[in-house]
């Protein structure tokens, strides 16, 4: 944050803690420039509450029992876009303040975990500067239309020794702050889950034990299992394994069973109208269906739509193969094939193995596409 005001550690440990009277919930007070009379909250997975204020003037409290993520938004939700909004750890029984403008040019203070939190985030900034820059080059980049692929070769040859290289600051942060509660915010800032615990072992048992435990647990256990699902996932769609028949309505509300297909190449298409990339990459998907006609066959597989919603994303898209509807409480054909992302497109060969399996909109597909047909 820009002209973060740093306090010494030796004057906040001879600060009068300023925490809040109850311990169940967090004080907020908030002096916010260009704001206006309301701010959304919104903590963990809750929906937004709307805290009424006057000209960036905010004074409330929010009823919490463990720390948590919570991020504020100014007057609505859309105003992310603007980016208009600050995030902070919120901590039970504390009182943060907030002053300044945003979305950079504000400073934390309050309690004294609140004032351990501004030094530490501040560190973290500073060790992170030189990738974060980086990054918005790139982006920069982009938006001015250079080429993409210079672009992508500079971030593949560059970008994983300037992420080391803050991870490694980080890291040092929290090895100097092993008693410090607002050190075990920094754990989600690492890449994998094992430099995470690495981290987190740094802490000192009673900030591991204390109120801070599950928040720095969480990033880990959350990455951990994410990672094995992605394992499970790729097992399932590995080259070579059998792809699993089913049956589902088609668009016309007749069974459809896939094993029908037999003999053919087919691309499982697992997509939803509620995903944008899955829209984005219908034309480029309809001018291959045609360059490459006869072929090969589409089979669209709708996941969690309604019904109406999925025929009338094919109808507007003009989607001119295959399609099945799988009912939004049918989760086991994903499971079956290990579906963890939108869209994800599998190859079946003639002989009903996958061949290949490309999770999201990506070149490579069709690339793919064209090594395989292009004969």
């Amino acid at each position: 944050m820009k002209k973060m005001i740093l306090g010494a550690f030796a004057a906040i440990a001879m600060m009068t803690a300023c925490t809040s009277e109850n311990k169940n919930e967090l004080h907020v007070k908030c002096n916010l420039e260009g704001v206006g009379d309301t701010l959304n909250v919104s903590i963990g997975n809750e929906r937004d509450t709307t805290i009424v204020g006057k000209a960036g003037k905010f004074d409330f409290t929010l009823p919490i029992t463990e720390a948590t993520g919570l991020v504020a938004y100014a007057s609505s939700i859309n105003n992310m876009d603007n980016q208009n909004y600050f995030v902070l750890t919120a901590v039970p029984g504390e009182t943060v303040e907030i002053n300044g403008i945003l979305p950079d040019d504000y400073k934390i203070s309050g309690s004294r975990f609140y004032e351990n939190l501004a030094v530490i985030e501040s560190e973290a900034k500073e060790a992170q500067k030189e990738m974060n820059d980086f990054i918005a080059g790139l982006i920069a980049g982009y938006e001015k239309g250079e080429n993409e692929d210079s672009l992508n070769a500079l971030y593949e040859s560059q970008f994983e020794n300037l992420q080391k290289a803050a991870e490694e600051k980080i890291m040092d942060i929290v090895k100097r702050n092993p008693k410090n509660e607002a050190a075990a915010t920094l754990i989600s800032s690492f890449s994998d889950a094992e430099t995470m615990r690495k981290a987190y072992d740094l802490l000192s048992d009673e900030v591991k034990n204390g109120r801070m435990k599950d928040f720095a647990l969480k990033p880990i256990t959350e990455l951990e299992e994410r990672m094995e699902r992605e394992q499970q996932a790729s097992a399932k769609q590995a080259p070579g394994v059998e792809a699993p028949d089913f049956t589902l309505n088609d668009i016309n509300g007749k069974p459809f069973t896939f094993s029908s297909l037999r003999g053919k190449y087919v691309i499982l298409d697992f997509w939803g109208s509620w995903c944008g990339w899955c829209i984005k990459g219908f034309p480029m998907m309809k001018e291959y269906y045609q360059k490459y006609q006869g072929k090969f066959e589409i089979l669209g597989v709708d996941c969690s739509d309604s019904e109406e919603a999925w025929k009338q994303a094919v109808e507007e898209n003009k989607l001119p193969w295959l399609h099945v509807y799988n009912p939004q409480e049918n989760k086991d054909l994903q499971e079956s094939y290990g579906i963890t992302g939108y869209p994800t497109k599998i190859i079946v060969g003639p002989d009903g193995k996958i061949v290949k399996t490309i999770v999201g909109e990506d070149p490579k597909f069709y690339e793919f596409l064209d090594e395989l047909f292009g004969k």
